[in-house]
């Protein structure tokens, strides 16, 4: 190497340390917006003189962060929840068994009742309500879960049938020690969740092991095996109804999807996997005895019990097979399963809702639901939906008796969203 050379490379090495000493980025807070503060920087000509230049300004900047956006709903029976981007979790509507938060006389038996306060040490990544308890994956990967325990439902290793005042989450244990969770699934009487890692299903209550049809349930959540006993894990989905379950694999190469379902379990733990969907299936959700599917086409196919016009296709008839909810040409996504209706969203973002032939607004068809603004995501309960609105709010109809839908009164409202009066 020529003298020459080396001088020019220790210019550039020069002039690279200066220019990282005069240049410098913001970081972003909740409060702030990232903006870069470099001015200039320095630039090195071909005979060696270092010179100083400005560089443009950024015209972009990132956007704030709000962390009290709301980013989740979830509805049981006579209960709702909301989990904002901070994990914090907010209930309303009935709580006679903690479901909702601490008892409160002012928030079931026909009384409005908006909110219930966080539960405290709760910092959720997911929300899950079954029907008269409710569940979260907090930030560590635990499962809690609290409200009613008569069938073993809480997964604790515990079992009651009186009200669990205050609601009060404790962790879900296997073999003694917290489980590590991806996500969960609470149905009526039964909740699963899939593990972190090798993604095994676990199931408690009356889908746990030797629990259905004898047994009121099983308070220790135990790995899901097929009818062969063998384990099953890489499980992408679950959605749990009953005593059982749905699945979902994601295949391979693009090739779409396996899903299966189940009802109870053997005291060894088996279960009788049957066939669910098609590979076009790309989500499924389940409550109470009937099973909703989004199809890669726009369509919603359904199966199961239809005595109330759950399934959609036009008649109360029940069916073991898929059938297509009749939209008259809508194509329809984000389908919400409840206890004896179903809900999902047609390409605009507004709902069209089915079932429910007890109550006002009842159809076997998918009917349309009047709402002021777009919706991004559903939650059914048994005769109330809620849905987080494009301009953040979230708005819910259906029955109230319990204060559901959150808009501070115990009047129903058939087909026409209201908004949660407290924006939490």
């Amino acid at each position: 190497m020529s003298i020459n050379e080396r001088l020019n490379i220790t210019t550039l090495l020069l002039a690279l340390s200066t220019l990282a000493a005069t240049s410098g980025c913001a970081v972003a807070t909740e409060s702030d917006e990232v903006t870069e503060t470099q001015d200039e920087a320095l630039k090195v000509p071909v005979d060696g003189t270092l010179v100083l230049v400005p560089l443009p300004k950024p015209t972009r900047p990132f956007p704030r962060l709000n962390l009290e956006q709301i980013v989740e709903l979830s509805a049981g029976k006579d209960h709702t929840c909301a989990r904002k981007l901070n994990g914090k979790v907010y209930c309303w509507g009935k709580t006679s068994y903690g479901q909702a938060g601490p008892a409160n006389t002012n928030c079931y038996q026909g009384v409005p009742c908006v909110t219930q306060p966080t539960l405290v040490g709760i910092v959720a990544n997911q929300i899950e309500l079954g029907y008269d308890f409710s569940c979260a994956v907090d930030t560590a990967g635990q499962g809690l879960c609290w409200g009613a325990n008569h069938n073993m439902q809480l997964g604790n290793g515990t079992w009651s049938q009186t009200a669990n005042f205050p609601a009060n989450a404790q962790p879900i244990k296997f073999n003694g020690a917290p489980l590590n969770l991806a996500t969960i699934s609470a149905g009526d009487h039964s909740a699963c969740a899939i593990t972190a890692g090798a993604r095994n299903v676990l199931c408690w209550g009356m889908a746990g092991w030797g629990s259905y049809p004898s047994n009121a349930g099983n308070p220790n959540p135990q790995p899901l095996l097929n009818n062969g006993g063998i384990l099953l894990d890489r499980i992408d989905a679950i959605s749990t109804w009953f005593a059982g379950a749905c699945i979902t694999f994601n295949l391979t190469g693009g090739l779409g999807t396996e899903n299966y379902c189940w009802v109870g379990a053997t005291a060894s733990g088996r279960s009788n996997l049957n066939y669910a969907f098609d590979s076009s299936a790309t989500r499924i959700s389940t409550q109470s005895t009937s099973v909703c599917a989004d199809k890669a086409n726009g369509t919603v196919q359904c199966f199961g019990s239809n005595w109330q016009g759950e399934l959609g296709n036009g008649t109360t008839t029940n069916s073991s097979t898929p059938v297509t909810v009749s939209a008259g040409g809508v194509a329809l996504h984000g389908v919400s399963m409840g206890e004896n209706h179903a809900c999902a969203l047609d390409a605009g973002g507004f709902p069209y809702c089915w079932g429910n032939l007890g109550n006002p607004g009842g159809s076997t068809t998918a009917v349309a639901v009047s709402t002021p603004v777009p919706l991004s995501s559903l939650a059914s309960g048994d005769l109330h939906t809620c849905g987080i609105g494009s301009d953040g709010h979230i708005y819910c109809w259906g029955n109230n008796t319990y204060g559901q839908i959150g808009n501070g009164t115990w009047q129903n409202a058939n087909l026409v969203a209201t908004q949660l009066t407290d924006p939490l």
